[in-house]
Formats: C-alpha cells, structure tokens, sequence
C-alpha cells in the first residue's frame, strides 16, 4: 500500500529517513507553510509535525550533523538559502539558527552530506546554478564555507551529485551532472577536491538526466549507471560506464601450459602518465575484505598471497600487460585464480593504490 498523508493535498516526499529509531522512516517534504516533517505512525500513515517551511524545497539530504548520535535534515530549493534541522534524539526536527546559502542568487539543485576534510564529521556540498559550494563542519552542525580554498574554480552550474569512491583509495570522491547533458568526477585529496575527469562531456548524444552507481561488474570498483531521458526512443535510454581508471583487467581464461595475461590500465582521470604496477594472486581470495589506510582493499586471501615483480608502464602508453606462465598440471583445471595489483600513478609510492580483483579461470 503506498504511503498516506494526512496533510490534505498530496505531497510527495523529498526523503524518508527514521528520525525517531523506530523503524518506520518519517518523511520529509517541501511544500511551503506545510511542516517539513511526517511523521510515520508504523503503519504507512503520517502525520504533520512541527513548523512549517517557508520556501519551496527540493533537496533533502539527511546525516547526523552535530555528533550527538540522531540523524538530522539539511533542505534547500531554488533559492540560495540552505536549512539545518536538527533532531532533539526523539524525532522532532528544529530548524537551527544558523542559515547559510549561495553566494549569489543562483538556486540550489543537489545537496550532499560528506567527510571531505577526514575529520570523522558531515561536511555539506552544494550543487548550485552558479559556483558549487564545499561547507566544512565544525562538528557540532556549524558550517563555514571553504569553497575557495578547498573547490576548483571552475566546478559550476551543477544539477545534482553524488557521493562515491571513484578511485578506490577509501576517500569518498563526487560525480556531479551539470545540467546539460554531462557528468564529472572530482577526487577527493588532502585539503579537498580536484577535478579528475570528463565521465559524459556536455553535448555528448547520450543526455545524462538521471544517475546511479555501483559495482555493475563485481570488480571491487564504483561504475556508473546514467539514463538518457530525452533520448529519441519512447522509453529513453540507459549506458554503463565501466570504471577502468587505474584497474586490472584479464579478458580471458588461462590455458594449462600457457599464460595468464594480466592487463593493467595505468591511466590517470583518463590520462596515460606512465605508471609502476605489483600485480599479486593469492589461492584464494580474502574471507573477508581488508581495508588498508591509504592504499585500498585487499580482497586477496593474505596467506597465499604472491606479490609479483614491477612492471613499468610508460608515459603516454596507458597499459600495461604482465604474462604469467601456467604450469601444465591438469590437477589446476577449472581452479580459479584470484588477482588483484597494486598502482602508482607516474611511480609515486605516496599515490599508490590497489585495484579491483578480477578471478581468472585455468583451463586446457
């Protein structure tokens, strides 16, 4: 049964999010004089709760803002001012006496909750009509803009964005829309952000109007799902968009008596600057992830694990390949290797980072 307002007109809901830790999420809305907050009543009905909005409000993102443990509500709409509603522990939201926005008159089209500086709080990125916006938090939900010092310049007239690892390094990075069609990636690096690479480039024929990621090929990395909602088709279009950037590929199995070819790609945002590559197989893969600071997830079983020489890939090249030899045994038939390698960009150790693991199957 779909949810039911008691609020009069029908709304639909910005987000749903459990304020109150019961289970059933509230839902929050943005129609104007209507109170932001519904409160669900367990059973798919919600109530109005608390003061009304008073504008139009079309973002909505939720996060626990101020560290005492509750989820709290950032809104904001095509005007440039942000709201910070925080949550009493109970579930009731109140607006907070700090509002903050745009520096121009632009209108705000994407919100998102991160830690962008490592400080183990929500910090608030906003995609604007006009120059995108980086808000540190101080920890306790005040916010302060460091756009300048910790955003490229030129990142602007975004439509929404999005919070992922692109690059495997254990730092969230962004990808934004930019309203016209185009999608782009922003790294996240000691101090903020820099912009990394062309995903869709505006005008591209395939129009970028909705977004999604995931791990679409089960390889450890965030790909990119974007529909195309103006394509010519009756029911638009839909294009993956793999991510190879510094990854491991092995496009096919290995024969008995042959080799395992590994192929790495040592482009950097999409640029071949020229790389040194480990790349390492284990006899089994990891039974459980392992995170490691500043270099990835290893998803090799570290007990068996084989770290096999350097190789060297040059500036301008893009890839390398490394040919493992594969002894004749018919007792490795079918056994399935997992491989995973570790890459530094240009041969700087300090960038180095592991890839996604790939499983390539010995055959005869």
């Amino acid at each position: 049964m779909p949810p039911e307002f008691r609020a009069g007109a029908a709304l639909e809901a910005l987000l749903f999010v459990d304020l109150d830790g019961d289970l059933a999420p509230e839902a929050i809305v943005g129609e104007p004089n209507r109170p932001l907050l519904q409160r669900n009543d367990g059973t798919g009905r919600f109530e109005p709760v608390g003061p009304p909005v008073k504008q139009v409000l079309t973002q909505a993102v939720a996060g626990d803002v101020d560290g005492d443990g509750d989820p709290d509500v950032v809104v904001a709409g095509p005007s440039p001012v942000i709201e910070l509603w925080l949550n009493d522990g109970v579930g009731n939201l109140a607006r907070a006496a700090q509002q903050f926005g745009t520096t121009t008159d632009a209108g705000i089209r994407g919100l998102a909750l991160t830690d962008f500086d490592g400080d183990g709080d929500l910090d608030l990125y906003s995609a604007n009509q006009a120059q995108d916006q980086l808000f540190r938090n101080d920890g306790q939900g005040g916010f302060t803009d460091v756009t300048a010092t910790n955003l490229p310049s030129d990142v602007a007239l975004s439509s929404d964005v999005l919070v992922l690892d692109i690059d495997g390094d254990g730092n969230l990075d962004l990808v934004l829309e930019d309203g016209v069609g185009g999608l782009s990636g922003l790294r996240r690096i000691p101090g903020g952000y820099r912009a990394v690479l062309a995903l869709v480039a505006p005008g591209d024929p395939f129009y970028a109007t909705q977004v999604a990621v995931g791990d679409l090929e089960g390889d450890g990395d965030v790909d990119v799902i974007h529909y195309d909602g103006v394509a010519q088709s009756a029911n638009g279009a839909a294009r993956v968009l793999a991510n190879r950037s510094q990854q491991l590929e092995a496009p096919l199995p290995a024969r008995l008596g042959g080799s395992l070819d590994l192929y790495v790609d040592a482009r950097e945002a999409g640029v071949a600057r020229g790389a040194i590559a480990w790349p390492a197989f284990a006899a089994a893969p990891a039974s459980a992830p392992l995170s490691i600071p500043g270099l990835g997830v290893l998803r090799l079983d570290p007990g068996s694990l084989v770290l096999d020489a350097p190789l060297f890939i040059g500036s301008g090249v893009g890839e390398g390949l490394r040919r493992l030899p594969v002894p004749n045994d018919p007792a490795l038939v079918d056994v399935v290797l997992p491989c995973q390698a570790i890459v530094a960009p240009g041969g700087d150790l300090n960038r180095a980072r592991l890839t996604g693991r790939v499983d390539v199957r010995l055959i005869r």
